[in-house]
């Protein structure tokens, strides 16, 4: 409806300590957006309305991108780094 604005977009982080199984995390996250429609839905203009679309399937992938290589005094400050933000 705003091209451009973010307003209806809502970001949020978590911290995460211990062993991470990704494959079971990026399954739960798609899992719910399953059980969702309003985490498939997108609206589109056509001829000037304004129309609903559910998609009846998505799947959205989980990015990971691995710290474990930088020293544990830089690893928060990469995570907070523009480049690594969706």
């Amino acid at each position: 409806m705003f091209p451009g604005n973010t307003f209806y977009n809502v970001a949020t982080a978590l911290r995460l300590t211990g062993s991470l199984n990704t494959s079971a995390l990026e399954e739960t996250f798609n899992e719910i957006v399953r059980r969702h429609e309003a985490l498939r839905t997108t609206f589109v203009i056509v001829e000037g309305d304004l129309l609903q679309v559910i998609a009846p399937s998505l799947t959205i992938p989980l990015s990971v991108i691995d710290l474990r290589h930088l020293p544990a005094t830089e690893r928060e400050a990469e995570t907070r780094h523009p480049k690594n933000r969706f």
